[in-house]
């Protein structure tokens, strides 16, 4: 459904295709930030170590672990919608734009 609605937003608000769902450079960019995420995650977790605020108490199987996973990828198709469609919105279209300047409402074109 936010892939629906950010697909809808690009085709009809901003005009053009939305590209960002291509295959072509999926499988490396993908894999990029898998491996920055994990690579960020565990020097963060290992200064947390060094430092003697993080301690392994206990360990779950393998199954409580991996039904957190929809749970992430919804979280992170949910961050990349809220912060990416509506800031380009009305930079990127030819919605009128009202703003204020010197207390007065002024239209701007865009």
């Amino acid at each position: 459904m936010i892939v629906t609605a950010y697909g809808a937003d690009v085709r009809f608000i901003e005009q053009r295709r939305a590209t960002e769902f291509s295959r072509s450079g999926a499988f490396l960019e993908s894999g990029g930030g898998l491996l920055l995420g994990a690579l960020l995650f565990s020097t963060t977790t290992g200064i947390l170590a060094a430092l003697g605020v993080y301690h392994v108490t206990g360990s779950n199987g393998w199954a409580v672990m991996l039904g957190t996973v929809p749970g992430f990828i919804l979280a992170g198709f949910s961050a990349a919608l809220s912060r990416g469609a509506p800031p380009q919105a009305p930079e990127n279209t030819r919605i009128p734009v009202v703003r204020e300047r010197q207390g007065k409402p002024q239209l701007l074109r865009t």
